[in-house]
């Protein structure tokens, strides 16, 4: 499967014009931003997708991933910490968590 970064930005710029304000386009942008290791953009998307409605864990987990990849482990346990809360059943946002906590204690 061939990985078309600029394919998926240009079908989210059309569907940016056709429906501005449908949910999960934020998702998306922060998916596309990650995956260019855009990681401060990402981390706007993710915290707008969090902002909708039904958002759920998704964006706070993906956040915390991002946190991660630039070292900023505070940041990055919060995220999965809102993640773990937002859904009980996210045992990797809770793993994430609890290793996060225990680095973060040393």
């Amino acid at each position: 499967m061939r990985n078309d970064l600029e394919g998926a930005t240009k079908a989210l710029a059309v569907a940016r014009k056709l429906q501005p304000k449908r949910p999960g386009l934020a998702l998306i942008d922060g998916s596309i931003a990650a995956r260019s290791k855009r990681w401060q953009d990402a981390i706007t998307a993710f915290t707008n997708a969090a902002k909708e409605n039904d958002a759920g864990s998704t964006p706070w987990f993906n956040q915390g991933i991002c946190h991660l990849a630039l070292d900023d482990l505070t940041a990055a346990h919060a995220a999965f910490a809102t993640a773990a809360k937002l859904d009980a059943k996210d045992v990797e946002a809770a793993h994430n968590r609890d290793v996060l906590a225990k680095l973060l204690a040393r």
